[in-house]
């Protein structure tokens, strides 16, 4: 299973919520989807949850909170109406006004109404059942999170559905509403994918993945493509929270992969958040010539001794054998490693297209390695990245080229 979790940007624009669904329908296995309230847009540069704070503020101390309020509905109402969506939002208006007046309304309630809302209007659109968080995401007394009551509650849920919930909010045992810190979505979701025990947690923001620092502010940020639990918490303490610290809390003792992608690029992979047992140490693509080192063991001083000579572009563990490959630039590294030590021109190539490993591209990837085995070291595909690795022992890229240009 893959549980999906959307941002605010992600779910506040028509093109945005069009990916979305393309995302969705694009893989069968994901079947949970957490929606956050919708973020700011061109028209409104207030976040929901903010204006709902303010909205609660006014009522308290008796001002005027009725203009706000209709601006709250007037974002949902057009949000629905562009997703093509039928929702009587007058009468879910008219509906929390009695609830004003009646002065049975509290924070946790309001503030929880953006995600609410947001998930009711999505889980139309997606055509997936609605989920109440509250009836869900358990809450003890002390409003801790209750996580056993939650699994026991989400386990029971039909496999073979889709559900949409919203996030940041569930309930304690008296049926009332509780919140997470700001940002809780993305605990939500890790609640969710760590009760299910999904096989990945997808996590869509406007920033294609983990960078050393602000994309959006700094010139000349660094993406980082792959990372530990333990390191991405620690970023996270420090204020590089791409993802809640808490919601990196609760995946640190499980096998889940956290996949932070892009809405907007998500055919990108973005950054693998894991505990760095996986058999590839990095990702990239490289369309051109490598030195691969084939070796039987690979420690932290064999590394350093290779760094010395070498930059390391990527680490493989395949059949008992570690493949590192390097830049082609490097003259005497056989000299300075153990005995037994094989060197060999490679062509590295991956396609990260996001694609669906379904009968019919099994088959086409199939027919690639068929093709290449002459060829290829090893040519294998990893579902939980839905890519494809080749790493072929070929001078020419246009011999590997031509054959993924004829099947893709």
């Amino acid at each position: 299973m893959i549980v999906c979790k959307f941002g605010g940007t992600s779910v506040a624009g028509e093109n945005s919520a069009l990916n979305i669904k393309k995302i969705i329908n694009g893989d069968k296995n994901r079947k949970f989807i957490v929606v956050s309230a919708l973020g700011k847009n061109k028209q409104f540069n207030t976040k929901i949850t903010d204006l709902l704070l303010e909205i609660y503020e006014d009522y308290i101390n008796k001002f005027d909170y009725l203009q706000k309020l209709d601006e709250f509905f007037l974002r949902y109402q057009a949000m629905s109406e562009r997703l093509n969506v039928n929702i009587e939002w007058e009468k879910i208006k008219q509906k929390l006004l009695k609830e004003f007046n009646a002065n049975i309304i509290s924070k946790e309630y309001l503030v929880s109404r953006g995600e609410y809302y947001c998930a009711l209007m999505y889980s139309k659109y997606l055509n997936a059942k609605f989920l109440d968080a509250k009836d869900f995401i358990a809450f003890k007394k002390d409003n801790k999170l209750d996580f056993f009551k939650t699994r026991a509650k989400l386990k029971k849920l039909n496999k073979t559905a889709t559900y949409v919930m919203g996030g940041f909010y569930g309930g304690n045992s008296k049926s009332q509403i509780v919140l997470f810190d700001r940002g809780g979505a993305d605990i939500t979701g890790a609640v969710v994918a760590k009760a299910l025990n999904a096989e990945v947690y997808e996590n869509y923001t406007d920033v294609d993945g983990v960078y050393d620092k602000n994309p959006n502010v700094f010139d000349g940020a660094k993406s980082i493509p792959i990372i530990d639990y333990i390191t991405a918490k620690k970023m996270a303490e420090n204020g590089n929270e791409i993802v809640h610290v808490d919601a990196l809390g609760l995946l640190l003792d499980t096998n889940i992969i956290l996949l932070i992608k892009s809405t907007k690029d998500y055919k990108k992979l973005g950054t693998v958040v894991t505990h760095g047992n996986l058999f590839i140490d990095k990702y990239f693509i490289c369309n051109g010539n490598c030195l691969l080192l084939i070796l039987d063991k690979l420690n932290k001083k064999t590394k350093q001794e290779i760094n010395k000579f070498a930059d390391i572009l990527s680490c493989y563990y395949y059949n008992k054998k570690y493949y590192v490959l390097l830049k082609n630039s490097i003259k005497q590294i056989g000299y300075y490693l153990n005995k037994g030590l094989y060197i060999q021109n490679v062509v590295v190539t991956k396609i990260f297209a996001n694609i669906s490993l379904n009968k019919k591209t099994r088959k086409i990837l199939q027919k690639i390695k068929k093709k290449l085995k002459n060829y290829s070291i090893f040519c294998e595909f990893t579902e939980h990245f839905n890519n494809f690795t080749i790493i072929c022992l070929v001078d020419n890229y246009n011999i590997v080229k031509k054959c993924l240009n004829k099947y893709l």
